[in-house]
């Protein structure tokens, strides 16, 4: 039984597209375009698998594109258990424009088969029986309220559960009890209604959270991970590199946190393999998954800074 599940209830085919032009600039000219599996959920099991971190992608796939998503799926080498739903799996297109300027269009997303919901809540269940990590990823899809998906959370028994969605605030979080949280700085100002503009405020703003969550990890982009736990903080940060695409910077930055627990390792090196992660994601084109001698690199060059707990 794998040890950690990465479940995605809102997964999306990403067509990225490059383009010859800046972004003020018209008529665009397709210079090259790939299709990829992704969103939060799959996004993270890619990452892991990566670097050799068994795991299993866990969700829920629309019926009426689900051979496509499924052959994109194979492609990244995961291994997966879908349940399939009445409609379709949404899709999304990024533009990446020549000046590095980059254009992301979301659906949002919708799953409406009750049915095909419980069949899922079974499998979860069933699976998180053995498991270690259950981590759970992504925006929640229309059909799924939030107090539904809290329940579906917690069939996830006695594993350690990570969340990264941006559509809880801080009353849901105050249901459940939770192992991590990974939102960015923004997100975490919006869960909070704290500023966390400075380090300082990111800080306070991470405490308010820790009755509910034993780790908060917030990705600051090229400012780095701050990972606050009850009795530590600290700021891992990396040299500066030429970015390529951030988009998914953050699910690899968490998949880089569950790597580090699942080794076993300190809180400064779990935000270094974070930051690490995160970091190695910027230098692949798109959102395929990381290169793990690129992440160990990396994770040599990570400056680790303790912040006061104030």
């Amino acid at each position: 039984m794998k040890k950690i599940i990465s479940v995605f209830l809102n997964p999306a085919i990403d067509l990225t597209l490059w383009v010859k032009g800046e972004i003020k600039g018209e008529p665009y000219t397709v210079e090259n375009k790939e299709s990829y599996a992704a969103g939060k959920g799959v996004n993270v099991s890619k990452n892991l698998s990566a670097v050799g971190c068994d795991n299993l992608a866990l969700g829920m796939v629309g019926k009426k594109n689900k051979e496509e998503f499924l052959s994109l799926l194979e492609k990244e080498e995961i291994d997966f258990d879908i349940t399939e739903f009445e409609g379709e799996t949404r899709e999304n297109i990024t533009v990446c424009f020549q000046d590095g300027e980059i254009l992301k269009i979301n659906h949002s997303g919708s799953v409406e088969d009750k049915a095909a919901i419980e069949e899922f809540k079974d499998k979860l269940k069933r699976y998180s029986e053995e498991a270690e990590f259950v981590v759970f990823g992504g925006k929640i899809p229309n059909g799924i309220s939030n107090e539904e998906y809290i329940d579906i959370i917690k069939l996830s028994g006695k594993a350690k559960v990570v969340v990264d969605t941006s559509s809880f605030k801080l009353e849901d979080y105050k249901k459940l009890s939770l192992f991590a949280i990974k939102p960015n700085h923004n997100e975490l100002s919006e869960i909070t209604g704290l500023s966390t503009d400075t380090e300082e405020e990111v800080v306070s703003a991470a405490k308010k959270l820790l009755p509910y969550v034993e780790n908060v990890i917030v990705s600051r982009g090229e400012k780095g991970i701050i990972l606050v736990k009850k009795d530590i903080a600290v700021k891992a940060v990396l040299p500066e590199v030429k970015v390529l695409s951030d988009i998914g910077a953050g699910d690899s930055a968490l998949a880089g946190f569950i790597y580090a627990n699942k080794k076993g390792l300190s809180p400064k090196e779990q935000a270094a393999y974070a930051a690490a992660f995160g970091t190695a994601k910027t230098l692949v084109k798109g959102t395929g998954a990381v290169d793990k001698e690129t992440v160990d690199e990396l994770y040599k060059k990570a400056i680790i800074i303790p912040l006061e707990m104030r």
